[in-house]
C-alpha cells in the first residue's frame, strides 16, 4: 500500500510544483495536527499540505468491538500508511475521491461514517465506505472478506466492481482524465 501511495503523492506533489511551485491546497482544519500543513493560511483559508509516511500503526481493534467487524487488512494498510489530506483523480472513465487520513482525526470520521453505514444496511458491513465516484455520486466500497473495490450505487442497491484492491486502484489512479 505504502509504494502505490507513494508513486501517486510524488505525482500529485510534482504537479502542483509544476503548476505554481507549491504543495496541493486544502480548506484549513484547525482540528487537524498540523504536521502535514505546509506554509501559512491564505486569504481564502486555504493551505498547503504534503503526505507523511506514518510512524504509528492505529490498531482497529476498538473499532471492530464497537461494530462487531473485522476489517480487511487493505483497510487497515490504507489507514496506516500516510497522513494526507487528499487523494483524488481518475481511474478509468470514474472520478474516483478517497477519504483523508488526517492526523489527529483520521478514525473519528471513519467511525462516524461507518456507524451510519452500517445503520442503512441492515446492521452489517459487508462492504467499508472508502470514498466517492464524483459524477454519479456513487459510494467507492472496499468488499470486507475479498478486497475487491466497488462503485455502490445506494438507490438502486446495486454493486459494480471496479478494482481487484485498493492498492491497485491507487496504483492507477491519474491526476488528468
Amino acid at each position: 500500500m505504502k509504494k502505490e501511495m507513494k508513486k501517486y503523492f510524488n505525482q500529485l506533489i510534482e504537479a502542483w510544483q509544476g503548476f505554481n511551485n507549491s504543495y496541493p491546497k486544502v480548506p484549513w482544519n484547525d482540528a487537524v495536527t498540523s504536521i502535514i500543513y505546509e506554509g501559512e493560511v491564505d486569504e481564502d483559508e486555504y493551505i498547503g499540505w504534503k503526505p507523511i509516511e506514518k510512524n504509528v500503526v492505529h490498531d482497529f481493534l476498538d473499532i471492530e468491538n464497537v461494530l462487531g467487524v473485522t476489517f480487511h487488512e487493505s483497510i487497515k494498510d490504507y489507514f496506516n500508511s500516510y497522513w494526507f489530506a487528499e487523494l483524488a483523480g481518475f481511474y478509468k472513465s470514474y472520478n474516483i475521491i478517497l477519504e483523508p487520513v488526517l492526523p489527529g482525526i483520521e478514525l473519528n470520521n471513519f467511525l462516524t461514517q461507518l456507524i451510519g453505514y452500517k445503520e442503512v444496511h441492515e446492521g452489517k458491513l459487508d462492504n467499508i465506505p472508502l470514498g466517492v465516484e464524483g459524477r454519479n455520486s456513487f459510494l467507492v466500497v472496499i468488499d470486507n472478506n475479498t478486497g475487491i473495490v466497488k462503485l455502490e450505487d445506494f438507490e438502486t442497491g446495486r454493486y459494480e466492481v471496479i478494482s481487484d484492491s485498493i492498492e491497485q486502484l491507487i496504483f492507477d489512479i491519474k491526476l488528468k482524465a
